[in-house]
């Protein structure tokens, strides 16, 4: 197989030998596609610098089975500049796609809306917190994992949220589901992500729906967060 030319962003790079990176790059038609840039490490090779994470990419590669060769690379459109916590959240995107996609399977809308989150991230300056809320609402909608948000919720309500069956009024018989009130159900389905008390009632309900599907096991990019905190930071992803 051979393609060519495909937009791409780089969510993860691990050296390889001496003077390689093994790549995991999220593609427009193919999905998470694991690829060696071979010789990229060496000082003057011309994808050094480019093979970075939040770059708008070009890729062509080839091969067979689960690793490709990466054959070409450019530059595929205007840059996304994360700076301060914006860069933590953007590598907390990058972990999710990583973690939670099966290669070579495509998706298209999910690009497009981690192309979206970059750019809110790169402009936004005031909070991260509705560009990685509106992503991982879609993430799990994508992977087949959507809410269940097609009811008529009463806004004076509380619910618990049991990620097989749905929002449930009243608490959760084994406390094992998270609690949230009905005026940040109803948010949730209008995409209203601009009230900051319904946004952290969003933070700590999709954070228990996406650590069941991860099986629990912990994200680093938030241990990163969590351990800058102590340098004025607030909050976390």
């Amino acid at each position: 197989m051979r393609i060519e030319l495909q937009p791409a962003y780089i969510i993860h790079r691990r050296a390889y030998r001496n003077t390689s990176w093994l790549l995991d790059a999220f593609t427009c038609e193919h999905g998470l596609v694991a690829m060696v840039a071979k010789g990229a490490k060496r000082p003057g090779h011309a994808w050094r610098f480019l093979l970075e994470p939040f770059k708008p990419l070009l890729l062509s590669f080839s091969g067979r089975g689960e690793l490709m060769t990466l054959l070409a690379a450019e530059q595929g459109g205007r840059l996304h500049t994360l700076s301060g916590d914006a860069i933590y959240a953007g590598m907390y995107l990058n972990e999710l796609l990583q973690r939670l996609l099966h290669r070579n399977d495509p998706h298209e809308a999910l690009y497009s809306m981690y192309a979206d989150a970059l750019h809110e991230l790169a402009v936004v300056h005031s909070s991260i917190e509705p560009a990685l809320r509106r992503f991982e609402l879609g993430l799990l909608r994508e992977l087949g994992y959507g809410l269940q948000l097609d009811h008529n919720f009463d806004t004076d309500q509380t619910y618990y949220y049991d990620v097989e069956h749905g929002p449930v009024a009243g608490n959760s018989p084994t406390g094992n589901w998270p609690l949230v009130s009905g005026r940040c159900l109803v948010s949730l389905a209008d995409g209203n992500f601009s009230n900051p008390e319904i946004l952290r009632e969003m933070k700590r309900l999709l954070r228990s729906i996406l650590n069941h599907y991860l099986a629990g096991r912990p994200l680093k990019s938030r241990e990163l967060f969590s351990g800058e905190m102590g340098t004025g930071r607030s909050g976390d992803v």
